[in-house]
């Protein structure tokens, strides 16, 4: 009777131990920023082969009885993240995983060495749900809207390089040398004509109307160059308002794919880069640049609010270097918007 005893004792006892090492682990992956699900990422417990991927739906369920307590998530186009579990404790799991940082330069320069994909992609869907929103978010679909301008156009001799003389003494021209400058673009120049402007522009819907108040105005150098016979006239043709939510901007006499349109997902590779803050708004930046970099688009930031109505607060668009614009080495373009009275 006592043998029988100790026996159905030790069975207890090891029925217990199995059942304390046995635990679930069960969670939810999505993206730090648009919150969407992300399917398919490996979920494994630390230094071992245990693991799991998400479905479609970003949920995943694993079971073990290892020793470890950490979690691996890892996923391609986002940072890798190390959780730390108790078990018992860890069957509602909610894991976000923050889009790794690109190097848009490094895009351009090396397209065929990134492995991009449009499907089951954050960035398309965040840019596709902002370009679905961009006609109530256009300002010239409302009634009444104005904005400040500020321009500035020189005229230059491009990459200036002064020559020293050889003996080292003062040359002719070397006074030329206070007067060189360097452009946010980064090329040394030798402005020879300048002239900036800062208007205020009206705009009315119905009847349609513009009208243009210009605040101030300034110009050094030969201003002649501006005043040439058509001079003028052409540079308002070569240098056309911007207007980011139609489907292309006409710019040097070309036409430029927009980064809002609509057919931009096939035409702009979308990088879900960081969350910042605009003008009091947290906003995603949505970083872009063309799959093809010869072709007539853009590189840059859109700078989108993180709500339903993905109101576009900022916009920063530079002309890739690779695009052959005869006269133009580059050009910055930059934007903010502030919401409307109606929205």
């Amino acid at each position: 009777m006592g043998k029988r005893i100790v026996f159905i004792w030790l069975l207890l006892a090891f029925a217990w131990v199995a059942k304390s090492q046995n635990y679930m682990i069960k969670g939810i992956v999505t993206d730090s920023i648009t919150g969407e699900p992300l399917p398919y990422v490996a979920v494994i417990l630390k230094g071992t082969t245990i693991g799991a991927t998400t479905d479609l739906d970003g949920a995943f369920t694993l079971s073990s009885s290892s020793k470890v307590r950490t979690l691996q998530v890892s996923y391609l186009g986002y940072t890798e993240k190390e959780l730390k579990f108790v078990p018992g404790k860890a069957e509602h799991l909610k894991i976000q995983l923050a889009p790794t940082s690109i190097n848009l330069s490094e895009v351009i320069i090396k397209p065929g060495k990134e492995r991009y994909r449009k499907k089951d992609n954050p960035a398309v869907t965040f840019i596709k749900n902002a370009i679905a929103r961009r006609e109530s978010n256009d300002p010239r679909n409302h009634d009444y809207f104005r904005y400040d301008q500020y321009e500035k156009m020189v005229f230059a001799m491009n990459d200036y390089q002064p020559k020293p003389k050889k003996d080292g003494k003062a040359g002719k021209f070397d006074f030329l040398t206070e007067f060189i400058d360097t452009l946010e673009v980064g090329k040394t120049i030798l402005p020879v004509s300048e002239r900036e402007k800062i208007q205020t522009v009206y705009y009315r819907k119905d009847p349609k109307t513009e009208k243009r108040v210009v605040q101030a105005t300034k110009a050094a150098g030969v201003d002649e160059v501006f005043s040439r016979d058509g001079m003028q006239q052409f540079l308002n043709e070569v240098f056309r308002e911007v207007n980011i939510f139609q489907n292309d901007i006409p710019l040097f006499l070309n036409r430029f794919v927009s980064p809002m349109s609509t057919m931009g997902p096939n035409f702009y590779k979308y990088y879900l880069l960081d969350t910042v803050e605009v003008a009091g708004q947290k906003c995603v930046d949505l970083g872009f640049a063309p799959f093809t970099p010869e072709t007539f688009g853009f590189t840059g930031h859109l700078f989108i609010t993180l709500d339903s109505t993905y109101f576009v607060q900022k916009v920063k668009l530079n002309v890739p270097k690779k695009i052959n614009l005869n006269f133009v080495g580059g050009m910055t373009i930059e934007q903010t918007f502030d919401r409307a009275p109606d929205g």
